[in-house]
């Protein structure tokens, strides 16, 4: 009777990978903030063994190098050659020399270089590396020295950075946006079809406008909604992780007086909740609408439908530009593209030129019809006044935090280039 084969246990590296560094000084990674810490991630290594795993990011095709820190004993300080395999990269093999710490095991970090490039496309890559010590004179095969796993981002360009005299853009963007737009636009590389990819899936970010009182990008991250100011700023930081810059406007409410008393106009007037938002979130009011036409012939009276409820009013003061609404532009090919995430809505081409940031100057008429017919007339239903209806004056006031009364609602669709000899619609540019 034969006595069965012995087993030989395979033999194991001396030491163990520990922590995994991307976004080391020096190094290629995409600077990414936490926006629960407001932390960089990469201040401390993004991969450490059975405590951390961040996601790290890089523009497509770039060769990462990263920073590792291995965990052994002085009993097996020396040099060794290693490596490891993955994928979709693999680690080029060194030779290093590991003297570990008597109190914490860990030695000092080691910079290994990717023995070749990250996918050259947009996209989300899930990474395996198994690191190896080879044994000199190599044996049949190397002691595995553990495995990290890392979600790897790439951008389709560098992070995008604001033409003059525009705002400045930072250097680095939050991490969930980069994973979302590194998701929505994967496989995309063309400029219009990334930003036309993160609109058509910004809903499914969970994120919702209509949340009151939030106007930054991380508020809105930490709040999972804001206001159209924290949304313009959030869809530019989407573009700009995938290295496009799209503009930030906002056209803001022009109160103007007309001869005959009547102010055109008082407020943006929408009925529609918004992105993730079922009804708007701003406290029912009583409005008195019109929905046969304008303007109203002098001494007329066209019949009002009184209603009240949900809808978002966005005022102007006498004498001063105070609310309206903010959106992107994108220009590309020479023509000119309109997003508004608060809404979900866009690409747009609107037949005009990108509208100047000077809020002093009135933009109104010819000059805003190409706008008005591409958009207005779409994403906003009405605009409120202090109008003559017959013998009654239905004025708005707005006091702001004090009081607001609504005067008439005029459908936006109705509001023609020219009412009794002035611009029918005007307001102000700004970012």
């Amino acid at each position: 009777m034969s006595s069965p084969a012995s087993t030989v246990p395979p033999p194991v590296a001396p030491f163990s990978v520990y922590s995994v560094h991307f976004d080391f000084p020096g190094g290629q990674a995409i600077k990414l903030r936490d926006p629960a810490t407001n932390q960089f991630i990469g201040t401390t290594p993004e991969w450490v063994a059975s405590v951390r795993n961040e996601m790290a990011a890089y523009v497509r095709a770039t060769r990462p190098e990263m920073r590792v820190i291995f965990r052994g004993t002085p009993a097996v300080n020396g040099t060794y050659t290693v490596g490891a395999d993955g994928m979709p990269i693999q680690v080029d093999e060194r030779r290093v020399t590991l003297a570990f710490d008597p109190g914490s095991g860990l030695s000092a970090p080691e910079v290994f270089r990717a023995n070749g490039n990250l996918p050259d496309q947009i996209g989300l890559h899930p990474t395996t590396l198994h690191w190896y010590v080879r044994e000199m004179p190599a044996p049949a095969h190397c002691p595995p020295a553990g495995t990290s796993t890392h979600l790897i981002a790439t951008s389709w360009r560098a992070l995008a950075t604001a033409p003059a005299p525009e705002a400045g853009l930072s250097n680095w963007v939050y991490r969930p946006l980069m994973e979302w737009t590194c998701r929505w636009a994967a496989g995309q590389n063309d400029e219009k079809a990334i930003c036309d990819a993160i609109i058509a899936s910004v809903a499914s970010s969970g994120l919702r406008y209509g949340v009151l009182g939030i106007y930054e990008v991380r508020d809105l991250l930490l709040n999972q909604g804001g206001m159209c100011e924290a949304w313009y700023k959030t869809f530019q930081q989407m573009a700009q992780c995938q290295g496009i810059f799209v503009y930030r406007r906002r056209f803001l409410v022009d109160w103007r007086q007309v001869a005959n008393g009547e102010v055109l106009w008082c407020a943006i007037v929408i009925r529609r909740g918004g992105l993730n938002q079922a009804v708007p979130t701003h406290d029912a009011s009583n409005f008195h609408d019109n929905h046969v036409g304008f303007p109203i012939p002098a001494g007329m009276a066209f019949p009002i439908v009184n209603i009240t409820e949900r809808r978002y009013r966005f005022w102007g003061l006498p004498h001063y530009h105070y609310d309206g609404h903010c959106i992107n532009f994108l220009e590309y090919n020479g023509e000119l593209y309109l997003y508004d995430a608060c809404f979900g809505m866009g690409p747009i081409q609107v037949n005009a030129p990108l509208p100047v940031n000077n809020l002093n100057v009135v933009q109104g008429g010819a000059n805003l019809a190409p706008f008005k017919a591409a958009y207005l007339d779409h994403a906003i239903e009405y605009m409120l006044g202090s109008i003559w209806n017959g013998p009654d004056f239905l004025q708005s006031f707005h006091v702001p935090a004090f009081l607001y009364v609504n005067g008439m609602t005029v459908r936006m669709t109705d509001i023609t280039q020219v009412v009794n000899g002035h611009d029918g619609l005007t307001f102000r540019w700004g970012n």
